[in-house]
C-alpha cells in the first residue's frame, strides 16, 4: 500500500527462480480485540503513518467512517520469541499498532521485517496467526492488552483476541508468472507438491493494483500476499 504508483508497468517482474532466494517482507498481522477505546483518547489519522498518494484525498473525505491509529510501539526485535519458527535473528524490525474502528472497537496489529526467502516465513506465519509469540516473556495478547489498557481502554478482561484475524505479506517487487506453487504453499502452511486442481479457493480480489499474475493479487480467508 505505501505510496507506489498504481502503474507498474515500467518495473520489471521478478521471475519465480528469484523468489527462492532472500527477500525483504514485510509481514502485517491483524487482530480483531474484546476492548474498546476510551472516549477521549488521542487519535491519529492514517495518513500520518502510511503513504496514500492521490488516494489520500478520498480518504479524508470519508476518514470518520475508517479506521485511525491510537498507538504505534516499536518492539526490539531481539526480545521476540516464536514456537515454530527458529529464525527469529532474520526480523530487522518490529511494531505493534493500535486503531479505533468508528465503532470504537480496538484493532490490533504485528507488524514484523523479515529478512528470509517467501517459503521460510511459513512457521513465522502460523506462530503470528495463533499467537504464538512472546515479547520478551510475555505473551502477545497479553502484552497488547496491557497497551491498550494504558490508553484507557475497557471492556472484557479476557486477554484473547477475538477469532476475526487476517495477515499480509508485502514484498517490494513486482512478480511474474509461474509462482503458483509458492503461493499455495504459503496459504494452505505446508511445504507439499503443487495440484493445479486445488487451486480454486485461491482469488484475485477485483480492483487491485497489479497484473493479474502477481503474486501480490493472490487471497484465501487467512493471508493476502500483495506488493508494498
Amino acid at each position: 500500500m505505501p505510496g507506489h504508483p498504481s502503474d507498474s508497468s515500467g518495473q520489471a517482474a521478478v521471475i519465480a527462480a528469484e523468489l527462492a532466494g532472500e527477500r525483504d517482507l514485510r509481514i502485517s498481522n491483524v487482530y480483531a480485540t474484546p476492548l474498546h477505546a476510551a472516549e477521549g483518547v488521542a487519535a491519529h489519522d492514517l495518513p500520518g503513518y502510511l503513504k496514500f498518494g492521490r488516494l489520500e484525498r478520498y480518504y479524508r473525505q470519508s476518514a470518520d467512517q475508517g479506521p485511525c491509529v491510537v498507538s504505534r510501539a516499536e518492539i526490539n526485535a531481539a526480545d521476540l520469541k516464536f514456537t515454530r519458527w527458529r529464525d527469529s535473528a532474520r526480523v530487522t524490525g518490529a511494531r505493534i499498532w493500535l486503531f479505533r474502528l468508528p465503532s470504537g472497537q480496538v484493532v490490533a496489529a504485528l507488524s514484523l521485517d523479515v529478512r528470509c526467502p517467501f517459503i521460510e516465513t511459513i512457521d513465522l506465519l502460523e506462530d503470528c496467526y495463533y499467537c504464538d509469540v512472546l515479547v520478551g516473556d510475555e505473551p502477545l495478547e497479553q502484552h497488547v492488552h496491557a497497551l491498550a489498557a494504558a490508553l484507557g481502554a475497557d471492556g472484557s478482561a479476557e486477554r484473547a483476541f477475538l477469532s476475526e484475524r487476517h495477515q499480509m505479506v508485502f514484498d517490494g517487487d513486482r512478480v511474474g508468472d509461474g509462482c503458483e506453487d509458492l503461493v499455495q504453499r504459503l496459504i494452505y502452511r505446508a511445504d507439499l507438491p503443487y495440484r493445479p486442481e486445488f487451486r480454486r479457493n485461491l482469488c484475485r480480489p477485483t480492483q487491485e493494483n497489479g497484473t493479474s499474475s502477481s503474486v501480490s493479487r493472490k487471497a484465501a480467508p487467512k493471508i493476502a500476499l500483495r506488493p508494498e
